[in-house]
């Protein structure tokens, strides 16, 4: 096993966690779960920094994602582990 090629695929695999977690936040954030009314964000605040999160974590997930599809297409008889 190639420790190079294992240890890619563990930080893809952080990485697409990662951006999972940014969408869930976001998503908690606008529905008022994580940072409930009057403690911290007021009003439409609340819901910019909750989209500005769902659309990083969006685009993040989409990078990594079109990344993998890349390079699967790029080495389609690459040894699988």
């Amino acid at each position: 096993m190639d420790d190079i090629g294992s240890g890619q695929k563990v930080l893809e695999w952080i990485t697409l966690v990662l951006a999972l977690i940014f969408i869930v936040m976001g998503i908690s954030v606008v529905s008022g779960i994580f940072f409930p009314e009057r403690m911290f964000l007021e009003g439409a605040m609340r819901y910019v920094l909750g989209f500005i999160l769902i659309g990083y974590g969006l685009v993040r997930l989409t990078m990594i994602s079109r990344r993998l599809k890349r390079e699967k297409r790029q080495k389609p008889f690459a040894e699988k582990t």
